[in-house]
């Protein structure tokens, strides 16, 4: 069976997905405020810091957590299998953890933030006035608008090429020798 990745069933379906295609994706980058509050030196931001990281994780386990409950509910509407639905569901929760993993957290670290702090640390090693790391936060937050359109596609299809259809596959395997086993046994006890 081919399953589609968690991340491209909500792009495929016409029903507005709150966590992607609102502001509120935004909420999976609140830390960047914070941060670059605390590199320009901010006093509050050091107090609002732990609540931007609760934010972040809030919201990308809510999303996981959705797109999860959602595959139960259409995999049970499909096949009428709570076992399987169960199955199907804890897969997408795994992945749309991985999802924000890479889209959400290390992926702008190690294509923004931290490129433009080693840039900056070589070009204005003795002449920044500012702690080199301010530089890196105005670097992410600039991009903030721009970062879920090029790593939400990137990282949607990574999965679909990767954890997606081996997981799939391993849960249809595990489903159909179950299936045999489940036979088996019926057969054991009619002879």
């Amino acid at each position: 069976m081919m399953h589609e990745s968690a991340a491209q069933a909500t792009v495929a379906s016409k029903e507005k997905d709150v966590f992607h295609d609102t502001l509120l994706r935004y909420a999976g980058y609140a830390n960047e405020f914070t941060e670059a509050g605390i590199n320009s030196g901010v006093g509050l931001a050091k107090k609002l810091n732990p609540l931007a990281w609760i934010t972040v994780f809030t919201y990308g386990f809510s999303d996981a957590l959705n797109r999860s409950l959602n595959k139960h509910r259409d995999v049970l509407q499909t096949t009428g299998e709570e076992y399987e639905a169960k199955l199907r569901a804890v897969s997408t929760l795994f992945e749309m953890s991985i999802f924000h993993a890479i889209a959400t957290w290390y992926g702008p670290v190690y294509t923004v933030i931290k490129p433009v702090g080693k840039l900056t640390e070589k070009l204005f090693k003795n002449t920044l006035k500012r702690d080199p790391r301010f530089w890196p936060s105005v670097a992410g937050l600039a991009t903030i608008p721009f970062v879920p359109k090029v790593f939400d596609p990137i990282t949607e299809k990574l999965l679909a090429h990767t954890y997606t259809p081996i997981t799939e596959r391993l849960i249809d395997w595990h489903l159909a020798s179950r299936q045999d086993k489940t036979r088996e046994a019926k057969l054991n006890r009619l002879g």
